[in-house]
């Protein structure tokens, strides 16, 4: 008996139950949500260029679909990067109003 199997038949599997589950699930309404602010940020203190930096390179290694550049990457040129997210940041909080991609997450499940 032979159980090896390719890689293109390992993806097609979970692909397959993937689809099975998004189609199962297809009818079911979303849960509701509250688009009502409960908390309120009434006065801050504007972030520093030195302090993103040092955030930035105090950061994991990591990255995700929604922020493809690799910390590494963004570490080594955080000294170029930090005005600009420094400024952000602070229009940001200052005017409420925050770029429609900072809106989005991806959340992960992990049954431990």
């Amino acid at each position: 008996m032979n159980s090896s199997h390719t890689a293109d038949e390992f993806a097609s599997f979970f692909q397959q139950k993937i689809d099975n589950v998004r189609a199962a699930n297809a009818s079911t309404p979303p849960p509701p949500t509250a688009n009502i602010a409960t908390e309120f940020l009434e006065s801050w203190t504007e972030i520093q260029c030195d302090e993103v930096i040092k955030l930035i390179n105090r950061a994991l290694n990591k990255t995700c679909q929604l922020d493809p550049v690799p910390t590494w990457i963004v570490k080594e040129f955080s000294n170029l990067l930090a005005p600009f997210i420094t400024r952000l940041f602070n229009k940001s909080l200052d005017s409420g109003q925050y770029p429609e991609s900072f809106k989005h997450a991806v959340v992960g499940y992990c049954r431990c």
